[in-house]
């Protein structure tokens, strides 16, 4: 009786388990549909049935769409005729026909639609508007606000789930950076000979790669910036067409990162705002705000001496020319990249 009880326990808790996972999925794919599609019918179907699902899962979906608020993807809508967003009425994006539905959040960028969502999840219609009209800078802090409303709705009645936690790491070794030879670097570890396991290999480079991508765009230390550039720069091209396929997807991420010890950057734009004082030792003028991640993935990419694109990226601009220079600096990177890959053998 107990080893059936046991087992039946058992099944209850990976019937439950499979039950969570699935729901997991169908929320990751209705988000995607959120931010990215352009049949406006459908996003409007989505974010609706969003509104009467239990405060703890509204809770969980609008936490999971607070990334998004520091994005900037253009997405047109189709199916408009009855949509009024004033922003894209002053542009002439959309024309008003007198009645329809009024959203003040700008749904032609992914940010603006992840607020509109997260205004009908949590029931505040006050939500700081984003719009493509407004500098990068500007942006950044009106989503920082809503994503402050966003925790203090989640601290509101009844507890919510914890959001799932994914770990890219790996735990055996942590090397600050890797070399084009990487093979022999993992062989003296003891990782793995480099004669077998090239897959294994290929695997941890990924990891490494991608460790390193993000610690250059969230690590405030602008000497150990300059260290990862210089290596980065002195790679061969494949390896650095690699790095700059991982940088590019953020050059759309208005997100404000701190920067220190930076007493040689020279920013004009930061200095005006204050965060960087006027210095005579500030000689190394680096074009793209590094204050601001798509900013600083944008500087990465210059030094990769992947993109000739010379129009930076800086918190001044207003989002709507972001998203103009992102294009140009996409279509400058995948041109060069195209034009100089080595022939197949």
């Amino acid at each position: 009786m107990i080893t059936a009880m046991l087992l039946a326990a058992g099944l209850s808790h990976v019937v439950h388990s499979r039950i969570a996972e699935a729901v997991r999925r169908a929320e990751k794919v209705e988000i995607a549909v959120v931010l990215s599609e352009p049949q406006w019918h459908l996003v409007l179907k989505a974010i609706g049935g969003w509104e009467t699902l239990p405060r703890p899962v509204r809770v969980r979906l609008a936490t999971a769409l607070v990334p998004a608020l520091h994005t900037t993807a253009f997405v047109r809508p189709t199916n408009t005729a009855d949509l009024m967003v004033p922003y894209r009425l002053q542009t002439g994006e959309l024309k008003h026909i007198g009645f329809g539905l009024l959203i003040r959040q700008d749904v032609f960028l992914s940010g603006g639609r992840a607020a509109f969502a997260i205004s009908r999840l949590i029931g505040d219609e006050d939500l700081p508007v984003l719009d493509g009209g407004l500098t990068a800078g500007e942006w950044n802090k009106r989503a920082l606000a809503i994503e402050a409303k966003v925790k203090a709705f989640a601290k509101g009645p009844g507890k919510p789930p914890k959001p799932p936690v994914e770990v890219h790491q790996i735990r055996s070794w942590s090397a600050p950076h890797i070399h084009p030879a990487v093979n022999g670097v993992l062989a003296t570890r003891g990782l793995l000979a480099p004669s077998r396991d090239a897959w294994r290999t290929l695997k941890i480079v990924s990891l490494l790669e991608e460790r390193e991508v993000s610690e250059f765009l969230s690590n405030p230390k602008w000497p150990r910036l300059q260290e990862i550039l210089a290596d980065w720069s002195d790679r061969d091209f494949e390896p650095r067409a690699r790095m700059a396929k991982r940088l590019v997807p953020y050059l759309r991420d208005t997100t404000r990162v701190a920067v220190e010890d930076a007493d040689n950057l020279l920013l004009p734009n930061r200095i005006a705002s204050g965060d960087l004082t006027a210095s005579p030792d500030r000689v190394f003028e680096a074009g793209h705000d590094v204050f601001l991640k798509g900013g600083r993935a944008a500087f990465g990419l210059s030094r990769l001496h992947l993109t000739m694109v010379a129009q930076d990226l800086h918190g001044d601009l207003t989002v709507d020319e972001w998203n103009k220079r992102v294009e140009r600096i996409e279509k400058s990177v995948e041109k060069f990249v195209e034009e100089n890959k080595p022939a197949k053998k």
